[in-house]
């Protein structure tokens, strides 16, 4: 079963947040490996990962978001953006 199935339809969004990133030591895992690679590799992980969701029966991520982690990417790469530590995010997630 999928990310949604194990969530659940009718968690609150904060809780549907905090499950996925906590959902278990292998995700966990996964994460960190991803989230040491500099940040145009994350992107690209990213990107594959949002093309892999596309691929299936239920589209999951709209042309908006899409475009958005494209500016995002391309910002990452000039400079624009600083990525934000994993850490730090994850405590900022918690804390909501």
């Amino acid at each position: 079963a999928g990310a949604s199935a194990a969530i659940g339809a009718s968690a609150t969004p904060r809780a549907r947040v905090l499950d996925f990133f906590f959902m278990n030591a292998r995700v966990d895992h996964l994460l960190d490996e991803v989230l040491d690679l500099p940040a145009d590799e994350r992107s690209a992980v990213s990107m594959a990962l949002i093309d892999s969701l596309e691929a299936s029966d239920q589209r999951v991520v709209s042309d908006a978001w899409r475009a958005e982690l494209r500016l995002r990417r391309e910002r990452l790469r000039t400079g624009a953006l600083k990525a934000t530590p994993w850490d730090e995010a994850r405590a900022r997630i918690a804390s909501w």
